[in-house]
């Protein structure tokens, strides 16, 4: 017998169905062993994790080591990543094997196993190195600093985390950032025009020889100036410039990309995308028959392998006109750092598995994912969008008006698959012909008021997004990673899907930013890059973890000491100039006070984790608000009318509530 563990039960099914009966494919259920909960599990100098059975997986080891005595060879199979290398690893040391063979594949077809299993290899120790430094790390983040940011705070069960916490920064800086955004107006000016049937509308690009701005027509009275001075003049075509361009496909999918594009067009949850992703990799039933339907998910490479390409363009040859091939196969390189180009992006295993085929074998959200990556696959070997772009310049007395039109000549990949949101898509506009010095009628010659607009709260695809640009983690671990934060109620998600932080959020971010290296973007993107250099064994894991510990240590001390209601600051007190204290009021609400108190009793209001503005007593006690009036804290919001709980009194609130807290009683 033949025993060959992988790390699910589905994986285990789908495999053993392709072997035979000469095999025994069982399945680890993941890790199985780790750092021991009550203790950190390691110390300097050597930072030589212990390692301890799961409790509830000792029946299953128990059984595995059964069978490997039994077995002539014992093939450890689980998945090609670091997480996976890792679970090798522990497996060789606990079943007591000397050199076990490694076999890995990228998707779970019988082909690609079996060719696994008659090229095996080694469990690659660097891989293991690089996983076993980033668990210590995360362990000296969480058992270090989470405790005090609990008793700092005055709530239990708080975290720290390494990654989390720089993914928290990006949230709430955008949040404050939305908050201290100052609205500002602009003018446009346009003219409407025809040509027979066909209307169009160009924009006042350049004036008196000057190319405008955007804030270059600040109000309605330099508005009303020009449209003045341009009200009697004729308009001739000045210039006419007509040029092909072309549109490339994306590349086939990626973690990140999946993740984005799974949370964007299929309408799923980054934790969704990865959960059903790994079902479509492990194997769904088709007519009894166990078949893995797309290659691993968990990839930051862009490469097809010479089959797949050979297939896909085969599909496209034989469903497509000559003009949709392109004479060679498109090459994509992925733009992460340190990508592990030997891996395939995630693609079908078999580009002849369309998704009507498959339809009938898998659920609306499985059809629904599957669907994006077949047609991002096939769509990437495809040859690029033609367009004609039509670019006109009208001439208007002191004015040139602008107008520009595309008008697709060929579509190309867009027949299968638009990477770009649908309000993203260029909006096709055909333009009349015009030639240059034809008279063109003025039919409206009119201004338009704008208002600039703060940044777009983060939505989880824009969050992926940001995560891959900065380094955070890697793209295996960002479904993994959203979730944390959820779950610890340190952000929320409003009705349009879009991240905001909580009060709690805030408070942990206020009392990490400054003081922990680890929550800092770039800090955290270089960690990442030092565990790539472990995996290739550039440098000893221990190296890694010592910077770090220590590091830590020199930052515990300069935490904020005294009750979890007082928060010492560097703001100086407007009032007499000393250090200004963040104060949790009785009812958990923060504000921020002198601490020369009692000798000074300054205070002010909390304006997302730093001092507000002072409020006027007329603010306060005055008639001088109403309904409709911006909000005099964060000058965003308006004023509504609202009444008191718990006495009905009627006070003025700010429309921006809770993250807003401004009252005025009348």
């Amino acid at each position: 017998m033949k025993l060959l563990i992988v790390e699910s039960p589905h994986k285990a099914k789908s495999i053993g169905a392709m072997l035979g009966g000469e095999w025994k494919v069982v399945a680890s259920i993941g890790h199985f062993c780790d750092l021991p909960d009550r203790e950190l599990g390691f110390a300097p100098p050597e930072y030589r994790p212990t390692y301890v059975l799961d409790p509830e997986k000792k029946g299953r080891m128990a059984e595995i080591a059964k069978l490997a005595k039994q077995a002539t060879v014992v093939y450890l199979a689980t998945d090609p990543d670091r997480e996976g290398e890792a679970i090798a690893w522990h497996l060789q040391r606990q079943l007591g094997l000397k050199q076990a063979p490694r076999v890995k594949y990228q998707e779970v077809s019988k082909a690609a196993v079996q060719a696994a299993i008659a090229a095996p290899g080694r469990v690659n120790v660097r891989l293991v190195a690089a996983q076993e430094a980033r668990r210590m790390l995360d362990r000296l983040a969480g058992y270090l600093v989470s405790g005090r940011i609990s008793e700092l705070a005055g709530r239990k069960g708080l975290s720290a985390g390494r990654v989390q916490s720089p993914t928290l920064r990006l949230i709430v800086e955008r949040e404050r950032e939305i908050r201290a955004f100052q609205t500002r107006a602009y003018w446009s000016i346009s003219l409407d025009s025809h040509k027979g049937d066909q209307k169009y509308t160009a924009k006042l690009v350049q004036f008196q020889g000057r190319i405008l701005e955007q804030f270059d027509i600040p109000d309605e009275a330099r508005q009303n100036e020009i449209l003045a001075e341009l009200a009697n003049a004729s308009a001739t075509v000045a210039k006419v410039e007509c040029k092909p361009t072309l549109r490339y496909p994306a590349a086939p999918f990626t973690t990140s990309s999946l993740q984005q594009d799974g949370v964007r067009k299929a309408g799923l949850t980054t934790d969704q995308v990865m959960k059903i992703a790994q079902h479509l990799y492990e194997g769904v039933d088709i007519d009894g028959q166990q078949v893995g339907l797309i290659t691993y998910m968990r990839t930051d490479a862009c490469a097809l392998s010479v089959e797949a390409l050979t297939e896909i363009r085969a599909y496209i040859g034989d469903h497509y006109a000559p003009a949709y091939l392109p004479a060679q196969p498109q090459v994509y390189k992925s733009k992460t750092a340190n990508a592990q180009e030997a891996h395939e992006a995630c693609r079908p295993t078999s580009i002849l598995r369309t998704p009507e085929a498959v339809a009938p074998y898998l659920s609306s959200d499985e059809l629904a994912l599957y669907t994006l990556i077949w047609k991002r696959t096939l769509a990437c070997q495809m040859a690029p969008a033609r367009f004609d772009t039509t670019t006109i310049d009208i001439s208007a007395g002191a004015g040139v008006f602008r107008t520009t039109g595309s008008v697709p000549t060929f579509p190309g990949f867009l027949t299968v698959y638009d990477d770009q949101d649908d309000e993203e898509t260029t909006k096709v506009s055909k333009l009349p012909l015009l030639a240059s010095g034809e008279a063109v009628p003025v039919d409206k010659l009119y201004g338009t008021r704008h208002q600039t607009k703060p940044p777009p709260q983060y939505d989880e695809s824009s969050l992926v997004k940001a995560l891959e640009e900065h380094g955070i983690g890697r793209p295996g671990t960002y479904a993994s990673i959203i979730k944390v934060i959820l779950a610890r109620e340190y952000v929320s998600l409003g009705k349009k899907k879009k991240f905001a932080p909580t009060k709690l959020g805030e408070q942990v971010f206020d009392l990490l930013d400054g003081r922990f290296a680890f929550s800092q973007l770039a800090f955290t993107q270089q960690m990442e890059l030092d565990l790539d250099r472990i995996a290739e064994g550039q440098i000893p894991l221990q190296d890694v973890v010592r910077r770090f510990h220590e590091a830590l240590e020199q930052e515990l001390t300069q935490l904020p000491s005294g009750s979890a209601r007082v928060i010492a600051s560097d703001h100086p007190c407007p009032t007499c100039g000393k250090a200004l204290n963040k104060i949790r009021g009785k009812g958990d609400e923060w504000f921020w006070g002198c601490s020369a108190y009692p000798a000074c009793k300054a205070t002010l209001p909390d304006a997302g984790g730093v001092p507000g503005e002072r409020q006027p007593r007329s603010d306060r006690t005055g008639p001088a608000r109403h309904a409709g009036d911006a909000c005099p804290t964060c000058r965003t919001g308006k004023l509504v009318k609202r009444d008191g709980r718990q006495d009905g009194k009627a006070f003025l609130g700010c429309d921006g509530f809770p993250a807003c807290r401004f009252m005025h009683w009348l």
